[in-house]
């Protein structure tokens, strides 16, 4: 009987065509999970940067408002317990001045966007030092600690020193907050409209499942244990 080839190929393009459609299916699956990880990721990273600079630059405003008016227009000297009772009071009326926030936004760009981090180290990193000068450490920030705080004084030259300084590490704010917006709505973008595939990258696509389904069928195993 004649060897009739027909046979023997038209099953084995079904099973890899089916073979194909299946491990298609799956990769968009994870594609599309991949996607929604990502696109949820940016939303939140969007999110505390609007949030961590808007309350980063509000809270220089006020900062250097308590500094301005305790000194009477940096005529006299001001104590640290006398900076620590108005951000007290500040934060009873809702406004909390700290780092907190700007130091986890700080850890997520650490982790997440290199680039980002390093942007953020040379421009926000000294602004967060210069706010911590004035908020006293955790174990002072009570009222049993009010006469060691007294003793803590800066003159009126030192306060305005402090508030120059400050607008200056401070005046990047608005347009970093909009540069890194701009970025991160820039990868989100590219992430729900990828560039397409060219011809080439198909093919090369193609050749490559189809030559991993001749290594992994059952019919390659068993001749390479017959091997």
């Amino acid at each position: 009987m004649l060897f009739n080839w027909k046979d023997l190929i038209t099953p084995i393009v079904t099973v890899t065509a089916v073979w194909l459609g299946a491990k298609l299916a799956l990769s968009n699956d994870i594609r599309k999970k991949v996607l929604e990880l990502e696109t949820t990721k940016l939303e939140r990273l969007a999110f505390e940067c609007d949030s961590c600079v808007n309350n980063l630059h509000m809270n220089c405003m006020r900062i250097y408002k308590i500094i301005e008016d305790l000194s009477g227009e940096y005529t006299k000297r001001i104590t640290l317990a006398e900076v620590t009772q108005c951000l007290k009071k500040s934060a009873e009326a809702g406004t909390v001045i700290d780092t907190k926030a700007g130091q986890q936004f700080q850890n997520t760009l650490e982790l997440h966007r290199q680039a980002d981090f390093e942007e953020w180290k040379i421009l926000i990193l000294p602004l967060l030092l210069h706010i911590n000068k004035v908020l006293a450490s955790p174990s002072l920030a009570n009222d049993d600690c009010t006469k060691e705080l007294s003793r803590l004084y800066w003159k009126p030259e030192q306060a305005k020193s402090y508030n120059e300084e400050l607008a200056v590490l401070a005046g990047p704010l608005p347009s970093y907050r909009q540069q890194l917006f701009k970025r991160i709505a820039d990868d989100y973008q590219a992430l729900l409209h990828p560039a397409p595939l060219n011809i080439w990258v198909i093919t090369r696509k193609t050749c490559h499942s189809i030559r991993d389904f001749f290594k992994y069928t059952p019919l390659a195993s068993r001749n390479n244990m017959r091997q």
